[in-house]
């Protein structure tokens, strides 16, 4: 692994193991999930993990942000060693969450969408609250 950046990243995989498991627990997840993904600049100075409700470490170290939530494998995927938040999936926890603004998630998902790593099928087929839905069926009209 070269890049350093990915390195780090699966240290804090690995620490999502905890003493008892015998894989990663832990999943990249949200913005960091996005630059991983390649569909983000933003400069992440924390690395977002989502792990399982039962996950409590002794210590969250200063550099991580947990994000405790019941997620389906399909959800995950593989790249480079690394479990990841498939990118539309983490396009919505960003949207959900409120927290990074719509323009620059609307720019990732459009992003995703023109290189192929964002399934139009995957879009158009996913369960959605009807607010979520319009919004991303205009993004992706503008994407067209």
């Amino acid at each position: 692994v070269a890049n350093p950046a990915i390195a780090e990243l699966h240290r804090w995989l690995l620490w999502t193991m905890g003493r008892k498991a015998n894989a990663p627990r832990g999943a990249i997840a949200y913005e960091t999930a996005l630059v991983v993904h390649g569909l983000s600049d933003l400069m992440f100075n924390k690395v977002h993990l989502t792990v399982p409700k039962d996950f409590r470490p002794s210590v969250i170290p200063k550099a991580v942000v947990l994000h405790h939530e019941s997620r389906d494998e399909a959800e995950i995927s593989e790249w480079e060693g690394l479990r990841i938040v498939r990118p539309f999936r983490a396009v919505l926890d960003l949207i959900r969450e409120g927290r990074v603004s719509a323009e620059h998630i609307e720019r990732g998902f459009k992003d995703g969408v023109s290189r192929g790593i964002i399934s139009i099928v995957e879009v158009k087929y996913m369960k959605l609250p009807p607010s979520e839905r319009r919004l991303i069926d205009a993004w992706l009209k503008e994407a067209a």
